[in-house]
């Protein structure tokens, strides 16, 4: 790995970390709002529009791998993806709509439900963000829109809950103002980027840009399984306002994702500009890096659940400290998942490991929930999600170990240079902070 990408690196991720750490916090502080405000039946109806938004995130990001691929490894200029990219999102939209025209019939439709279908547009957009500002070098400015978009919203529910004292769906449809306002700024990004490419192309074609997709999207739809099929089958079982309980837990837990999330943001590029063993080397070493770290944070997490909860968000969702201790294990080494996904897809080109993995450990997950959460309640939705992050992760680090000649110990041993290099970029921030 050379110096410079080090260096850059180095500066993404821990500047991606920061701001989603801000983030972070101004999305603990609305949820902490809404619980308090809501209780456990309104947190779980507003976490459930956020679980369908999350789910055509999932499924459209895979286009959004497919805008990586072509802008890092093709070297195609963005101009030649915007057609196909334009048709794509109306198809996106009119499925998203049909399947929900389709349970209205069937079951009826609800405020709720209304707000999501107007939503679905902006949610496409928001899927393919950082695939667009990665892939252009630019993530600085996508990680200002994260803050904003967590920042806008913080502000708008607590305007709706505290001042007008408003219910739920108030709630939900300031959430959904402040999505369509960070979608409008990607796509004025998105467009002032076409005006500034000096060089004519040949646009990408609907049926190549759906085919990588398409694979990707499946990557994004069984992750997103993966990761939240325990909480569709406690909305099931349990109902919605123990729906409520659980999401606290998993939303707390999910936190340690922006970690992963900071680390795989910034070598997304590098990872698929590299030669193939510069970027398994960036790849081990970032899988190390996230490893530390999250596995420190876990570690206060699982000593303090219970003070936490009880004090942050209320008496009411106590029951979370249990399920969310039995998720930090799992998510520790299940949080790796993204960085192995950006090898797979910008390096091989080859999304379709991934899907073949999690599609079997989803059906492990899904048979863990039915067995576990009958009989232990939240704590066994916990127990059969944990067990599923870590057979997945097992998946990916044979794979990837096989396919780099790399082994194991270099994936998951941190080094003495890993901890000094984390001790310098922390010093480093400090001393910027203090700077300013």
């Amino acid at each position: 790995m050379g110096v410079s990408i080090k260096a850059k690196v180095g500066r993404d991720s821990m500047r991606t970390f920061t701001t989603g750490a801000v983030a972070s916090v101004f999305s603990i502080l609305t949820g902490v709002i809404i619980a308090r405000t809501l209780g456990p039946s309104g947190k779980g109806i507003y976490s459930g529009v956020q679980l369908l938004h999350t789910a055509v995130l999932s499924v459209s990001s895979g286009v959004g791998g497919a805008i990586t691929y072509y802008l890092t490894k093709r070297a195609q200029p963005i101009t030649a993806l915007i057609p196909a990219l334009l048709r794509i999102l109306l198809m996106v939209c009119c499925l998203a709509w049909a399947a929900l025209a389709l349970w209205a019939l069937l079951r009826g439709i609800t405020t709720v439900q209304i707000i999501f279908m107007v939503v679905v547009p902006a949610s496409v957009v928001l899927s393919w963000q950082p695939a667009i500002f990665i892939s252009l070098d630019r993530i600085k400015n996508l990680n200002y829109q994260n803050v904003g978009l967590a920042l806008t919203t913080l502000v708008a529910v607590s305007v709706v809950l505290l001042v007008f004292h408003a219910g739920t769906s108030a709630a939900i449809i300031a959430w959904v103002i402040c999505v369509y306002g960070t979608a409008l700024v990607v796509i004025a990004f998105t467009i002032k980027a076409v005006r500034a490419e000096s060089r004519a192309s040949e646009p990408v074609a609907l049926a190549q840009l759906l085919s990588f997709g398409f694979r990707s999207s499946l990557t994004g739809a069984l992750s997103f399984m993966n990761s939240r099929v325990d909480s569709l089958i406690v909305i099931g079982l349990i109902g919605i306002s123990g729906f409520g309980i659980y999401s606290m837990a998993t939303g707390i837990a999910e936190v340690l994702y922006m970690i992963s999330q900071a680390l795989g943001t910034s070598i997304a590029r590098s990872i698929g500009v590299s030669d193939f063993h510069t970027s398994a080397l960036i790849t081990a070493k970032a899988i190390r890096l996230n490893t530390i770290v999250v596995g420190l944070v876990s570690a206060l997490l699982f000593a303090f659940a219970p003070f936490l909860i009880d004090k942050v968000y209320g008496r009411l969702f106590d029951p979370a400290a249990a399920p969310l201790r039995i998720l930090l294990p799992g998510l520790v080494i299940f949080s790796a998942t993204r960085i192995f996904n950006s090898f797979f897809t910008y390096q091989l080109g080859r999304p379709m490991f991934a899907v073949y993995l999690l599609a079997a450990v989803t059906m492990l997950q899904i048979a863990g929930c039915f067995v576990f959460i009958p009989r232990v309640g939240l704590a066994g939705a916990a127990l059969a999600s944990t067990a599923a992050y870590l057979v997945a992760t097992l998946g990916q680090t044979w794979y990837f170990c096989k396919v780099s000649s790399l082994p194991v110990s270099s994936v998951w041993l941190p080094t003495r240079s890993d901890a000094g290099q984390l001790w310098n970029s922390a010093g480093a921030i400090a001393r910027n902070a203090h700077a300013k």
